[in-house]
């Protein structure tokens, strides 16, 4: 397990350094202006999930998982492998955003206690959403060859976004047109929601990871 993780990073790694260098951007952005922070974040967690999508297509085009499975590794283990992957990247881009986002502002004095909470509570509800979208993505990974997914990633991930980013931006021309009657009413719907959608993310993933097995189990890899 700990060597096909290894091996994966590795690949993100050598295929996508330039990413690091627009998240450094991204998240010094947010940090300068906080109130929009949580905008950014979103886009830049869909973006580094979406790399769990070259670990595929490396493995397809050189038929890694034919000479995996010569190793003491399951298919099981290939798949626990992949999902666990794409979690540690969530969760890995999102606790670094906003370390990044943090010191910057702190430096450039934008820092303010009840923004930054506001960016931990969306940090929270984007994680879920996002590990919803790439558990689906992972399971057409498996199902389908990956020239063909990054044509339906577009809908798992591109579509979603900017469903996101677009309610955001409204959110927050409503919040200036209207400032004492929306916040209490989106206020009402916070709890709901922060607990409705991790467990939506947990029920939709273990599906996903369910499937998952079964399709690559059955699949033929000779």
């Amino acid at each position: 397990m700990k060597g096909l993780l290894l091996k994966d990073f590795y690949t993100i790694w050598k295929a996508g350094r330039i990413f690091i260098i627009l998240y450094i951007f991204i998240a010094a952005v947010s940090g300068m202006n906080l109130q929009n922070g949580w905008s950014y974040m979103g886009f830049w967690m869909v973006m580094m999930d979406a790399q769990t999508l070259s670990t595929f297509s490396y493995d397809h085009s050189c038929n890694w998982n034919r000479f995996a499975l010569t190793m003491p590794v399951t298919r099981k283990d290939v798949v626990q492998s992949k999902f666990l992957l794409q979690l540690l990247i969530v969760f890995g881009s999102m606790l670094a955003y906003l370390v990044l986002a943090a010191l910057v502002s702190l430096v450039l004095r934008t820092f303010e206690v009840k923004v930054f909470c506001n960016m931990l509570l969306a940090a929270w509800l984007v994680f879920w959403v996002v590990l919803l979208m790439g558990s689906v993505s992972t399971l057409l990974l498996f199902r389908f060859p990956p020239e063909y997914v990054r044509l339906i990633s577009i809908l798992v991930y591109v579509i979603p976004a900017c469903v996101f980013m677009g309610a955001g931006s409204i959110f927050v021309q409503e919040i200036a047109d209207n400032p004492a009657v929306l916040p209490a009413a989106f206020s009402a719907m916070l709890l709901p929601a922060a607990i409705a959608i991790p467990i939506l993310s947990l029920v939709v993933s273990g599906l996903c990871y369910f499937f998952s097995c079964r399709v690559f189990q059955k699949k033929d890899l000779t």
